[in-house]
């Protein structure tokens, strides 16, 4: 694979689909080539798994079926970053 195929690969857009964390990022909020701020970096870092709920806008409707499934592992990724930030 061609380095420049991968640099297109890593520069997708991706939808945030976590929770609303104030002052932060929004829910449904698209991040151009899959650049975060560094306010949602430094979030990330807190809560490394957070990272599972940044997905390629392909993959939004399988990821919004995930979410609605009570035990599934994005559901726990998403109540655990929901109590950390929300408190």
């Amino acid at each position: 694979m061609s380095s420049r195929k991968k640099r297109a690969e890593k520069q997708e857009n991706l939808m945030y689909v976590g929770p609303n964390i104030i002052g932060v990022v929004r829910h449904s909020t698209v991040f151009k080539d899959g650049v975060l701020p560094q306010k949602v970096r430094d979030c990330v870092e807190q809560v490394q798994m957070m990272q599972k709920l940044f997905v390629p806008l392909d993959d939004v409707p399988m990821v919004a079926k995930e979410l609605k499934k009570e035990q599934s592992a994005l559901r726990t990724i998403y109540s655990q970053v929901a109590k950390k930030f929300n408190k």
